[in-house]
C-alpha cells in the first residue's frame, strides 16, 4: 500500500559544513500532492525508516524552554481539524526557523533540502521532516556524451523526524504513567557525526523516551515470532530465546541499555552460515520488524527487569504453595526438567536437589508419625 499525501513542501537550508551558514530559502506555496514525481519522492523517503542503515530512535518532545518554537506549533496544527495551505506552510517555517537557529551556532552543521510532509499510509497519519542531500550523477546526453548531473540521495536519511498523530493523540490524554510508555516521536540522524546530527534533532525539540516495559516486550516477542514465522529458523526458535533472553538479563543487571544491533548479532548465529545474500535479508527483515514504525522499539533501550522475568519464568501462588520456574526448564516429554502433562493437567518436576528431597521426605514422617 502507498501513502497519500495531505501536505508537502521543500525548503533549502544553504550552509557548508565549516563554513559561515549563509542562506534559507523558505518556500511560500506546497507542492502538487498528485504529482507521481512528488509521491515516490515523500515514499522513498518514508521507506527508509526503520532500516539498518536509517535506524530510528523512539521518543518525545522536549518541555519548556529547551522544546523551542516547534513544538508548540505542531501542537497548534495537531490541533486544527481541516488545516489548510498556510496552516501547513506556517509550522514548516517554525521548523526551518530553529533548523536556521541551530545551524548559524554550529560549525559542523551542513545544510540540505528540508522535505516536510504531512502524509497518510497503511500505519496512520504522519508529519515528516527530513533532511536530503545532492550527490553527484551521471547521464549520457543526445550525443552519448556523459554528463555530470546533481540529483537527491535517496539511499539514505541523513537526518529527519517524524510524528504518529495516533500516538500523539494518545499521548495528550494519557496520565504520567502511560505516557512514560507511549513515543509518538521518532528521529533518525547519522551516528558518525554526533555533531552534525545533534543539531538537526535538537532545533526540532526531540527527546529519546524511556517506553522501557515495552520494548523489552516486544523485542522478545516480535523476534521469536519472526523466528517461528519462517520455516529455516523455527528449528532454532527456543535456543534463540534463551540467547536473547541471556542478553537482555545481562542489560538489565548491568543497568546497560540494551541494542537492536546487538540484538541482530545473536540473531545472525542462527542464519544460513553459507548463504551470505540470504544472511543479509534475513537481518535487514528483522531490523525492519524492530524498529519499523508498527512496533516502534528504539535502536537502543533500557531493559525492564520486571517484564523480562514475566517472559522467562512462571509464577503462581495459592494459600498453601507456591510455584517459580524459567520457562527453559519447561516441557513437555520426560527429558524436561518440569514435565507438563496437558491431558492430566499436571507438573512433574524431576531431578530434585538432595536438600529438598530430605525435607520432603522428613515432612512426610512428621505427618505419618502425627497420624
Amino acid at each position: 500500500m502507498g501513502i497519500t499525501i495531505q501536505k508537502v513542501i521543500i525548503h533549502e537550508l544553504i550552509k557548508e559544513q565549516h563554513k559561515p551558514f549563509e542562506a534559507v530559502d523558505k518556500k511560500t506555496v506546497v507542492l502538487p500532492t498528485d504529482n507521481a514525481v512528488v509521491l515516490k519522492l515523500v515514499q522513498g523517503v518514508a521507506d527508509l525508516y526503520g532500516r539498518r542503515n536509517n535506524s530510528a530512535h523512539y521518543g518525545t518532545f522536549m518541555t519548556g524552554i529547551a522544546a523551542g518554537k516547534f513544538p508548540p506549533s505542531f501542537y497548534n496544527y495537531f490541533d486544527l481539524v481541516a488545516p489548510k495551505d498556510n496552516d501547513f506552510i506556517a509550522v514548516s517555517h517554525s521548523a526551518m526557523d530553529e533548523l536556521e537557529r541551530s545551524a548559524r551556532n554550529i560549525a559542523a552543521a551542513s545544510g540540505g533540502y528540508i522535505l516536510a510532509a504531512d502524509y497518510e499510509s497503511e500505519q496512520g497519519r504522519f508529519f515528516l521532516i527530513a533532511m536530503l542531500k545532492k550527490k553527484a550523477g551521471i547521464k549520457l546526453s543526445d550525443q552519448l556524451v556523459p554528463e555530470t548531473v546533481q540529483e537527491l540521495d535517496l539511499n539514505s536519511l541523513h537526518q529527519a523526524a517524524r510524528i504518529n498523530f495516533d500516538r500523539f493523540g494518545q499521548y495528550k490524554t494519557a496520565n504520567d504513567e502511560e505516557k512514560s510508555e507511549i513515543n509518538y516521536l521518532s528521529f533518525v540522524s547519522p551516528s558518525t557525526n554526533k555533531s552534525t546530527a545533534g543539531y538537526f534533532i535538537k532545533a526540532l525539540g526531540c527527546a529519546k523516551g524511556t517506553a522501557s516495559a515495552k520494548a523489552t516486550s516486544l523485542v522478545l516477542t516480535e523476534s521469536v515470532d519472526f523466528f517461528r514465522g519462517n520455516p529455516e529458523l523455527k528449528p532454532a526458535r527456543l535456543k534463540f530465546k534463551e540467547d536473547l533472553t541471556a542478553y537482555l538479563s545481562d542489560c538489565a543487571n548491568s543497568r546497560k541499555s540494551a541494542t537492536l544491533s546487538r540484538v541482530e548479532a545473536i540473531a545472525r548465529k542462527y542464519f544460513p552460515q553459507d548463504d551470505h545474500q540470504k544472511a543479509e535479508e534475513l537481518a535487514e527483515q528483522l531490523y525492519a520488524r524492530l524498529n519499523g514504525e508498527k512496533n516502534a522499539i528504539p535502536n537502543e533501550f533500557p531493559v525492564s527487569k520486571t517484564v523480562l522475568n514475566k517472559h522467562i519464568s512462571i509464577k503462581h501462588k495459592t494459600e498453601k504453595w507456591d510455584i517459580s520456574f524459567e520457562v527453559s526448564a519447561l516441557g513437555v516429554t520426560s527429558n524436561a526438567d518440569i514435565q507438563y502433562d496437558q491431558k492430566e493437567a499436571r507438573l512433574v518436576i524431576r531431578r530434585l536437589p538432595a536438600e529438598m528431597r530430605e525435607k520432603i521426605e522428613q515432612a512426610l514422617c512428621d505427618r505419618n508419625q502425627e497420624s
